[in-house]
């Protein structure tokens, strides 16, 4: 099963109740029928349909190791633009966007974004949902240790563990992570792209930095 259809039945399955509804717009969009023709199927020719589907969703996501494909699975060796990406991406539900996740995690990149993440819809869903599972818990660890520059409450703490989606703060989401990078450039000295290269450790540490500066000078106006 590739990533597209594997996205297509979780779509379905989390928005239809009804089975067999459920199972009609599986087979519509999975087998490129139009609404008419599977309607009028068959009985014994629809549950043909809905075995297949069956047997292609049994994954159990195991990576086989004759696989070339490789993603970063570390959070903590990825680049400052590629932690806003999958930030980004992760901000609801991932499987949506397991493909743009996939092209930003991906070490060796032949395409643009966009193509590569055209690429990953058509690859394997086993190639990639392992990897990325892996990435999200290294990056909820990542994010935990950085809580008091992403303001995380105790509460949400747990939540956020236990649950594979970040949650964005305020801040990012009125300002963005370029307002972020800007301030990384400019007290490293250096060119906004050059900043989005930076490891996103480094760029984690610059930013602490910079809260705890400012924080402090808020401290010495009272």
């Amino acid at each position: 099963m590739t990533v597209r259809e594997y996205q297509i039945v979780y779509k379905h399955n989390n928005n239809i109740k009804d089975e067999v509804e459920r199972m009609a717009f599986i087979v519509m969009d999975l087998f490129n029928l139009p609404y008419s023709k599977v309607d009028s199927m068959s009985k014994r020719t629809f549950l043909k349909k809905v075995n297949k589907v069956t047997k292609k969703f049994k994954q159990t996501f195991k990576k086989p190791f004759y696989c070339l494909l490789k993603l970063e699975t570390d959070a903590t060796k990825i680049n400052l633009a590629q932690f806003i990406e999958a930030t980004y991406f992760l901000k609801s539900d991932p499987i949506p966007n397991l493909h743009l996740l996939a092209a930003t995690l991906l070490k060796k990149k032949n395409k643009k974004h966009l193509k590569e993440s055209e690429r990953m819809l058509n690859t394997n869903i086993n190639y990639i949902m392992s990897d990325c599972v892996n990435f999200i818990n290294s990056l909820q660890v990542l994010l935990m240790s950085y809580k008091g520059l992403f303001e995380i409450p105790d509460e949400e703490q747990e939540r956020i563990i236990e649950k594979p989606i970040i949650k964005s703060h305020t801040f990012v989401e009125k300002y963005g992570w370029i307002f972020s990078a800007k301030q990384v450039a400019e007290f490293e000295g250096i060119p906004l792209e050059k900043a989005y290269d930076l490891n996103i450790i480094h760029a984690l540490n610059t930013l602490s930095l910079l809260k705890s500066k400012k924080d402090y000078e808020a401290y010495l106006m009272k």
